[in-house]
């Protein structure tokens, strides 16, 4: 997912820095590939980047990752669209945000709308920001394939919760595509 978001990015005009500390080969490669700039370190990345989006799978990964943007003294906005957070591990990433000196967003991701990884099913894909957050987000984050929804504070990765339990539940109505 974060190459999706990444090449869009990209796509947008923008320049794609990341940090390959602790990420595998795969990931590295394909890093590479797309020609996105290795700051090596997210301590570096945070030096260099105004804005750091956090597409990362585990809620370790995320917590380790936010650890070194606090002690980096990261100032820029950090939005968050890491995979879906128990309220615990929600609770215990605001407490550590709490301590920074960056702005949170909070987004959510349905869906893969690159071409290499586009999902059987677009009407899926969606994109779900914070609506105080919008103005800046639209312009980096926009797709054709993406439909973007402004939400209220704090709903964003709920709604995506809830909409994988509908589409889940009901997984036989959607369309076949083969």
């Amino acid at each position: 997912m974060g190459v999706t978001v990444a090449r869009i990015c990209q796509g947008n005009g923008y320049v794609v820095h990341w940090a390959s500390e602790n990420r595998s080969s795969n990931s590295k490669e394909r890093a590479q590939q797309f020609g996105f700039v290795d700051c090596v370190t997210i301590t570096e990345l945070a030096l260099v980047c105004d804005i750091i989006i956090s597409v990362v799978a585990n809620d370790g990964a995320v917590m380790d990752f936010v650890d070194k943007l606090v002690k980096s003294n990261f100032a820029g906005v950090y939005i968050d669209a890491n995979t879906l957070h128990t309220e615990l591990s929600r609770i215990e990433l605001y407490k550590r945000i709490l301590q920074s000196k960056f702005h949170m967003v909070e987004m959510a991701i349905r869906g893969f709308i690159v071409e290499d990884v586009r999902t059987e099913y677009p009407e899926l894909n969606k994109l779900f920001i914070e609506k105080n957050d919008e103005s800046f987000l639209r312009p980096i984050l926009s797709h054709p394939d993406w439909e973007i929804r402004i939400v209220e504070m704090g709903t964003a990765k709920q709604i995506v919760r809830d909409l994988d339990a509908v589409t889940k539940a009901n997984d036989i109505n959607l369309p076949d595509k083969r």
